[in-house]
């Protein structure tokens, strides 16, 4: 694990320690049987000195023996109902020792610490400060225990340990070993849910001493990448559309959320007087409760002479209104689309651009020095996400070809980075176009070589979208956000089926032209359970000479060619 070698005995010493093996099992198969006729013998746990002793004695040399640990559990409780709390915790500082001694033979006993754990729980006044000690020693031995890190959080919690102290902690730890990855890991868990902006430029700092005092070691740089993404935004409204032919309302957020996010949308008559009787009733657009993109349906004009005006209130507490004309085409609000897809998130808006120009100056610097370091070129791609900048996108395509070069294990990886940088680039400028029309724009992604569709719910305003021409041969359920969609056009991809037709609630027409669609019945079903659909061309697929026996066509669907 992290690049350690296991280290092999040799011969002599490995046959030495199978016979000690041997040995102890025979003496704890001797202790077992004694035990298990005691456990036979009674009706419930019941607590036996000499039991208790045998007990102790086969968990000292097997730690790992996890039915003991439970069974000791049920027999101390016993004692703690027969004898009292005061005997109870006499036996639970025993317990405290055993578990010391059985971790310095075993210190990746998930019992042992399970156990410990659990004594301290039960303690009325444990000592959380000796618990450090404890687990400062385990680390000592193998910095990369697991099971000491999560002890020593439980530890910190219910001893309500300073964050700042385990943070100095870190440093020690940190600073004596640079790759020591669980140590980075456990700072980046200290930090909390926000940073003010001096601490979040010292723990940058940190992460930059590391990286160019050893470029080629992962760990700083996976803690570097962990701090752009720090202090996450509460989830924004990025827009609002309403399609009048089929009177759905959709709203999007950046990120997926409950419906408990909608509580707060009303409607509206011009007066400001609510309209009571309109229930808006959302509906995820994922198979879950969580999503990015939410609709609801809003009645036919016909039954409301006024404009109806749509109010939601955002997470900074400040009203969104849409007007939903009776007498005006389907239409968006172009003002709620922010102007990028992705922001980096920093605890401060203020500063976020001179940041990530900060970041990437410094990798450059780096590169200079390190010309083939995956590690930065990928910083440098991760960068590309959060900010448009031009300057960036001529050296894309070549630090991606020098990472697969280097990097070859990772290609698909790779190729999947690139699919979703140029496809992010495509939505950046539809979204900076649908920002200064008034119509609801179309939307072309052909030929980019997309390997995968990502932040579909920045295009859930789209209703005609062309991705012909790419490597797709999946869907993914996140298509469902596209749910004012109207045509779509898959032509030239490696598309094998269409169960994600159903999804497309308005979807009328799809072209899948020279793709890879093979079944006639599993094609049917999706056109019977597709709620919209009237027209799909399944020109040149396998299915065309397929003979394969199937049910009938839904009537309603134009199938092209005729089949």
């Amino acid at each position: 694990m992290h690049g350690q070698v296991k280290v092999k005995l040799p011969l002599l010493i490995a046959k030495e320690a199978e016979k000690k093996k041997l040995e102890l099992i025979n003496e704890i198969s001797i202790k077992l049987s004694k035990i298990f006729a005691f456990c036979r013998s009674q009706s419930f746990p019941q607590f036996d000195q000499d039991i208790h002793g045998a007990i102790s004695d086969i968990l000292l040399k097997e730690a790992s023996f996890l039915t003991l640990w439970n069974f000791r559990r049920e027999m101390l409780l016993s004692l703690k109902l027969k004898d009292g709390v005061e005997q109870f915790e006499k036996f639970l500082k025993k317990d405290l020792i055993l578990t010391y001694d059985a971790l310095k033979n075993d210190p990746k006993s998930y019992g042992a610490w399970h156990h410990r754990q659990w004594v301290l729980k039960n303690f009325s006044a444990p000592n959380f400060s000796a618990e450090i000690t404890v687990c400062d020693s385990a680390l000592k031995l193998d910095e990369r225990n697991f099971h000491c890190w999560d002890f020593r959080r439980f530890v910190v919690e219910r001893g309500n340990i300073s964050p700042l102290e385990e943070t100095k902690f870190s440093d020690d730890l940190i600073e004596t070993n640079f790759s020591n990855f669980s140590a980075w890991h456990y700072r980046g868990s200290l930090l909390g849910k926000s940073l003010n902006k001096d601490q979040y430029l010292q723990e940058l700092d940190l992460a930059h001493n590391a990286i160019f005092t050893d470029p080629n070691d992962q760990s700083p740089w996976v803690y570097l990448w962990c701090l752009y993404s720090k202090n996450k935004p509460d989830p924004r409204i990025i827009h609002i559309s309403f399609d009048d032919s089929d009177r759905i309302l959709a709203i999007s957020f950046d990120q997926v959320v409950d419906r408990s996010f909608l509580v707060s949308s009303h409607c509206f008559n011009k007066d400001g007087s609510a309209i009571k009787s309109i229930e808006l009733n959302w509906i995820s657009c994922m198979p879950s409760d969580w999503s990015s993109t939410w609709y609801t349906f809003v009645p036919s004009s016909e039954e409301y002479s006024t404009d109806i005006i749509f109010k939601v209130t955002s997470n900074d507490s400040s009203v969104i209104e849409f007007n939903i004309s009776s007498n005006e085409s389907p239409h968006q609000i172009p003002f709620l689309i922010t102007e990028s897809l992705l922001n980096i998130e920093l605890p401060s808006k203020s500063f976020t651009k001179d940041l990530v120009e900060n970041e990437i100056q410094l990798i450059n610097e780096l590169l200079e020095l390190e010309p083939n370091n995956k590690w930065a070129l990928l910083t440098i791609l991760k960068l590309a996400h959060f900010e448009d900048n031009s300057k960036l996108k001529p050296y894309v395509s070549e630090y991606l070809e020098l990472l697969m070069k280097h990097d070859p294990q990772r290609c698909q990886y790779y190729q999947e980075l690139k699919s979703e940088l140029s496809f992010v680039a495509e939505i950046n400028k539809f979204l900076a176009y649908a920002n200064s029309t008034d119509s609801r724009p179309k939307i072309s992604f052909s030929g980019l070589n997309l390997t995968n569709l990502l932040h579909l719910n920045w295009l859930s305003i789209v209703t005609e979208l062309d991705f012909s021409k790419n490597a797709l041969n999946i869907l993914p359920d996140s298509i469902s956000c596209l749910c004012l969609l109207k045509r779509l056009n898959l032509d030239d991809n490696l598309i094998d089926n269409v169960t994600w037709l159903p999804r497309l609630r308005c979807l009328e027409e799809l072209s899948i032209k020279r793709n890879r669609i093979n079944s006639k019945q599993a094609l049917a079903d999706a056109l019977y359970t597709s709620k919209s659909i009237k027209l799909v061309d399944v020109t040149e697929n396998p299915v065309c000479s397929s003979n394969e026996v199937h049910g009938k066509w839904p009537k309603s669907v134009k199938i092209i060619p005729q089949l």
